[in-house]
């Protein structure tokens, strides 16, 4: 046995325990002694001494085994307090597990998340670096409204985000920032950057470049834009008061700055989709106007392309709307052309001539006369512009040859 010691304890062994124990070890006695006297004389093939065997048997007469003493009669039940105290304890330490686990697995979930928007920041900037689009953010510093240290200047706004007016190196810049960075809005920035860079007119929006800020933030910066925003916000701080923007005064050169720009853009072979008082920048003059927000625009294959449904509303052509026949589906695919900024230009062009918002129906637009001071030209082309039949509408050469035209005659 070399030393080994067996432990035998029973709680319920009780007035038999000395029985029992006593039967075991007879058990024992008689089990070690026919194991080493018949089977166990040899060990691996090695005789075992006698004498070993002698001590082996010596050591288990003389192993002695009590059992516990019984367990006496008596009131055994357990404290109130005790049990209280233990579910009490016991709850506490599940709170307590059950929280500490909780937390661990949020801040795993925050770890996780800043790792997944650190690789997208990373993997954007390398995608927009190969293109030649990215620039430093930390080079742009927004524009506070006065009197406050944190509210920037809004220049304009969309579902896209919004336009904040800011400086680059001295320069007076817009600076369009995502509303959120899902894969649609992601694929639309990178393709107004892609066309921006292309574009170079004096009546475009510069491109700059793009960046993406340590908050995973996009932006697309354009030069040379001052502090009046987009034509749709200062036409509306304008309404009810001075007919600032009334042909003989600002109107005139803003619709051919807008002309001139859509001719600029549709000679690349790219449709805007989104010509709108909105997407049209102003100078501090409110003089020179520049077109701006080309994430909706599309490279024509060859007089015809097709596209999803795009634009708002109230500026969008006949032909961009569902058919009434078929499944009614307010997405369609439809073959348009040019002639779809033309018609968005006419709206444009009425409401600057009018002062008044477009309605959601080109009907309603011809129920208002422009002004009397308005050029008869002028009256005649609008109308033409929002012409039914896409056909029936100008090019946009022609719209700003006319235009340029009717300047000139101002005297």
């Amino acid at each position: 046995m070399g030393g080994l010691v067996y432990i035998i304890t029973d709680a319920n062994l009780g007035l038999l325990g000395g029985t029992v124990a006593g039967a075991m070890k007879q058990f024992l006695l008689s089990f070690l002694t026919q194991q080493f006297q018949a089977n166990l004389s040899e060990y691996g093939g090695v005789p075992l001494p006698q004498s070993q065997v002698m001590l082996e048997k010596q050591q288990v007469e003389a192993l002695s085994i009590t059992p516990p003493p019984p367990v006496q009669p008596g009131n055994t039940a357990v404290p109130l307090r005790t049990i209280i105290g233990a579910v009490v304890g016991s709850t506490v330490a599940a709170a307590v597990l059950l929280g500490g686990g909780s937390l661990c697995h949020a801040r795993y979930r925050r770890r996780m998340q800043m790792l997944r928007v650190t690789e997208s920041i990373k993997a954007w900037r390398s995608e927009l670096a190969k293109e030649g689009l990215l620039v430093q953010d930390r080079d742009i510093q927004y524009e506070c409204v006065p009197g406050s240290k944190t509210k920037f200047v809004v220049l304009g706004e969309g579902s896209f985000g919004k336009v904040y007016k800011a400086n680059w190196n001295g320069t007076t810049v817009a600076v369009k920032v995502l509303s959120n960075n899902s894969d649609s809005q992601r694929a639309a920035f990178v393709r107004e950057a892609n066309m921006l860079q292309t574009l170079c007119y004096p009546n475009v929006v510069s491109y700059l470049g793009c960046a993406i800020t340590d908050q995973n933030e996009a932006y697309n910066a354009g030069l040379g834009v001052h502090g009046r925003g987009d034509l749709a916000k200062a036409m509306s701080k304008e309404r009810g008061g001075p007919r600032r923007f009334s042909w003989h005064v600002n109107g005139r050169f803003i619709l051919l700055g807008v002309a001139r720009g859509m001719a600029y853009i549709h000679s690349k072979g790219i449709i805007i989709f989104d010509v709108k008082a909105g997407n049209v920048l102003l100078d501090e003059a409110c003089i020179t106007a520049k077109i701006t927000d080309v994430g909706l625009a599309k490279v024509m294959a060859g007089s015809k392309t097709e596209t999803l449904l795009r634009g708002t509303a109230v500026y969008m052509a006949p032909e961009l709307f569902p058919s009434s026949e078929g499944s009614g589906d307010s997405i369609c695919k439809v073959a348009v052309t040019q002639a779809v900024d033309v018609y968005s230009f006419g709206v444009l062009m009425w409401e600057v001539l009018t002062g008044e918002r477009p309605q959601k129906s080109s009907k309603s637009l011809r129920k208002i006369r422009v002004p009397e001071e308005c050029p008869p030209s002028m009256d005649a082309l609008w109308k033409r512009c929002i012409a039914k039949d896409a056909q029936q509408r100008p090019s946009a050469d022609e719209v700003m040859a006319e235009i340029s035209a009717a300047v000139l005659a101002v005297k």
